[in-house]
């Protein structure tokens, strides 16, 4: 194995033990692990990033927005937990409204989810949550607490639509 030198310009981040760059790509918590591969190197499973989308009641604009998503990630060859939930329980176990289902099956999107709440431990599962409207975002934010950077708003990390990427 040659030797490699560490440049004044790279950080200690950018070499493992081995020697070799260092993955960029993976969480901070792997690089703490301890498997190895066949040929002794540290193995870096990597975390699939995952978006919740929450609207009033999940039973239109969230379980479309899911299923686009789903669809999108699908066809790029992309891994993505997409899941979708309301921040009121009163549909809970019930399935999309049926416009809803009939504008996601006209575009090719599975519509078979059912509703459910939001519930606390979404905002520790998932990376991203989206909310579909501002009264979401506003509800959101104060169920979040610590975890309030995770929410965001339809449209706030999209280019297309610059002109709404004001939340209130």
């Amino acid at each position: 194995m040659r030797a490699i030198r560490r440049s004044p310009r790279r950080s200690r981040a950018f070499f493992r033990s081995s020697g070799e760059p260092a993955r960029r790509l993976a969480p901070k918590t792997a690089w703490r692990s301890s498997a190895t591969s066949p040929q002794g190197r540290p193995e870096y499973p990597l975390r699939v990033p995952s978006v919740l989308f929450v609207c009033l009641g999940n039973i239109c604009r969230s379980p479309l927005a899911e299923g686009i998503l789903k669809r999108e990630a699908a066809a790029g060859g992309l891994s993505l937990v997409v899941d979708s939930a309301g921040t009121g329980g009163w549909h809970a176990g019930e399935l999309p409204d049926p416009r809803a289902c009939s504008e996601g099956t006209s575009r090719g999107c599975e519509m078979t989810m059912r509703a459910r709440q939001v519930r606390p431990d979404d905002f520790e599962r998932f990376d991203l949550v989206v909310a579909m409207d501002a009264a979401n975002l506003r509800d959101l934010r104060r169920m979040a607490g610590k975890n309030a950077h995770k929410v965001r708003r339809t449209y706030a990390t999209c280019a297309a639509w610059p002109e709404r990427t004001r939340t209130r």
